[in-house]
């Protein structure tokens, strides 16, 4: 993405937005006419949209992880807990088909470390693994949410840039944003337009 505004701080490449408290000062000082000045702020919305939508396919990567890591970790305590006693699971031979076997010795597992590859740890070896897997995974996603809450602060704050504008342009053009926020525990909506009317003089 473009370098963040000078002065205001950015979040692991994430650019920063300064909110615009007067428009004109703002115009003189970066030596923008109106059309650039909004040209470039919707660019920058279009960025964080697309960073916007990175972000959110690794949430729901790592959110889908976290629950095949716990199940994991679950079989792998009942291992434990089972030692020396045998277990009967049921095992899929094919779809909708299963069949129990009985398993005397559980001292080892065998763990997907990615595609096509597997190696053999011993239970402890394997809680031990799999609960760092899941510490990382965990930690992963609370720095995903915060740099997606940071993201969409920034692009509520230029999209309130680019509504200050509006009055200074003739555009026609009629642009809705939505952004969902958390607030003690409920969801609350705030909608955004942008709303600028061609003058009488442009359509004729």
């Amino acid at each position: 993405m473009a370098s963040s505004t000078p002065g205001v701080p950015e979040r692991r490449g994430i650019p920063g937005a300064e909110f615009v408290e007067d428009v004109q000062t703002y115009l003189t000082q970066s030596g923008l006419n109106v059309n650039s000045a909004l040209a470039i702020l919707l660019e920058r919305l279009q960025q964080y949209k697309l960073v916007e939508m990175r972000l959110l396919a690794q949430q729901r990567n790592i959110q889908a992880r976290i629950p095949d890591i716990e199940k994991c970790f679950y079989v792998v305590a009942t291992l434990q807990t089972k030692k020396g006693t045998g277990i009967f699971p049921d095992f899929e031979v094919s779809e909708g088909i299963y069949y129990w076997a009985r398993i005397e010795d559980n001292d080892s597992v065998c763990l997907w470390l990615e595609a096509n590859v597997m190696l053999e740890y011993s239970c402890e070896e394997a809680t031990a693994l799999l609960q760092k897997n899941l510490d990382n995974a965990k930690a992963s996603l609370e720095v995903v949410d915060a740099d997606l809450q940071f993201l969409r602060d920034q692009a509520t704050i230029t999209q309130g840039n680019a509504i200050l504008l509006g009055p200074l342009m003739g555009l026609s053009c009629n642009i809705c944003f939505a952004r969902e926020y958390l607030v003690d525990g409920n969801v609350f909506v705030f909608l955004f337009s942008l709303l600028f009317f061609m003058k009488l003089s442009d359509i004729v």
